[in-house]
């Protein structure tokens, strides 16, 4: 996150707390007065306007927010794909030997303890459903 990111992380705390300070001071100028007619014009000025400002300071920190953590996944999705590109050279066809696309190796069925099965084994069909 550079020079500008951190300003508008500011910006947005200030605009944030610069809001909760003119909702206060509109609870503190419509507290004096006692009739809701002259209450109400406090609720106008400086309620909406500190709750505006609170909006917008909140929404510029969330941007923000999200804005670092795009800027982190592109980071993280290049060095994943430099990664499996290298992977991905290191197993080109040619570079590994597998014996078993050569012919050279023909798996043997084992048995439970790891020898090999030297008896021939029957396959035996399966007998029909009778009806």
């Amino acid at each position: 996150m550079g020079k500008q990111g951190n300003i508008l992380n500011y910006a947005g705390l200030a605009l944030t707390a610069i809001g909760f300070g003119v909702i206060g001071l509109a609870w503190n100028g419509a507290a004096e007065l006692t009739y809701v007619q002259g209450q109400f014009p406090y609720l106008l000025s400086g309620g909406l306007t500190g709750l505006g400002l609170i909006l917008v300071g909140v929404m510029m920190l969330v941007i923000q927010t999200m804005r670092h953590d795009g800027a982190r996944r592109a980071r993280q999705l290049a060095d994943l794909v430099a990664a499996v590109a290298e992977l991905q050279a290191q197993l080109a066809p040619g570079a590994v030997e597998d014996p078993a696309l050569t012919g050279e190796f023909a798996p043997r069925p084992r048995r439970a303890g790891g020898e090999a099965l030297t008896e021939q084994i029957q396959v035996v069909p399966a007998r029909g459903r009778r009806s």
